[in-house]
């Protein structure tokens, strides 16, 4: 079927000087991760979809990282238009869980609408769009931590401008002359 597809990216290593033993000109000496997931995309005519389960593999004596698991991500294929106007969205779900970490597990809710005005000529292109992001996160602690919200919340607007000028006629502004 054309319209799902499927990626899956999963490294195992036996050791955590496995990359340094070969020699590798991949490894970074920053990189305490590996990272490990698998990804369901279904696009249909309307509406795109992704489920993803993802990984990390800690190299080093680090910390265990949060594993997501799963997330959901969904957003509108075509915009709806309004006149000159067009209106987007995405919206995500995620679980987050780490049993080292001090909040254990985590739900992330993001919402994000977007509106949007485009122009364009055939020497001039601008489009605008303004966003609100809408973020939610419902969190557990471990048991020896009481005293902390377990739902926060945040709102944040997003303004975007981008512009582009075409210059067609002939010009020889870097020669020496």
């Amino acid at each position: 079927d054309d319209k799902l597809r499927a990626f899956v990216n999963f490294t195992d290593l036996s050791d955590d000087a496995y990359l340094n033993d070969l020699g590798s000109d991949h490894h970074d000496s920053t990189a305490t991760v590996v990272n490990q997931h698998f990804e369901l995309s279904y696009f249909s005519n309307n509406i795109d979809s992704v489920i993803r389960l993802q990984d990390f593999e800690v190299l080093g004596q680090h910390p265990s990282s949060y594993r997501a698991i799963p997330q959901l991500a969904f957003s509108n294929r075509n915009p709806y238009s309004f006149g000159a106007f067009d209106v987007n969205w995405f919206g995500e779900v995620s679980h987050f869980a780490s049993s080292d970490a001090d909040i254990t597990r985590a739900n992330r809710f993001h919402f994000e609408p977007s509106v949007s005005l485009n122009y364009f000529s055939p020497a001039l292109a601008v489009t605008s769009e303004l966003s609100l992001l809408q973020t939610s996160y419902h969190q557990t602690y471990k048991e020896s931590i009481q005293d902390r919200d377990s739902s926060l919340s945040r709102t944040l607007p997003k303004f975007r401008l981008h512009s582009l000028v075409n210059f067609e006629r002939s010009s020889d502004w870097l020669s020496k002359g």
